[in-house]
């Protein structure tokens, strides 16, 4: 992922995670997909761009019941073999206290 990739990710992340919730909620099945490339690239991050990363992480798990309402109806994407490394797949474990995210140092 060069520079450019990784600034115009986060910033379509930060936009998915604090505007309001509209559209298929498949859709953001993207977002959550792109959260985790972003852990997979996340050496190749700045301070500023983990910087962001933790103000939208911090965004989403304050939103994770909305979101967790928004699209348990439509899928059962919480029931998943994701590590729980990866807590943004659990949003509902982390809405209801029994999952922690670990946010970047």
């Amino acid at each position: 992922m060069d520079r450019k990739d990784i600034e115009r990710k986060i910033r379509n992340y930060g936009l998915d995670v604090t505007k309001p919730l509209a559209g298929s909620p498949f859709e953001y099945l993207e977002t959550l997909g792109l959260r985790s490339e972003f852990q997979e690239y996340i050496n190749e991050f700045t301070e500023a761009d983990k910087r962001a990363l933790r103000e939208y992480d911090a965004a989403l798990v304050k939103r994770a019941s909305e979101f967790v309402k928004f699209m348990h109806d439509e899928m059962m994407v919480w029931n998943n073999d994701k590590p729980l490394s990866h807590w943004w797949w659990h949003l509902d474990k982390v809405a209801s206290g029994e999952l922690e995210a670990k946010m970047l140092a």
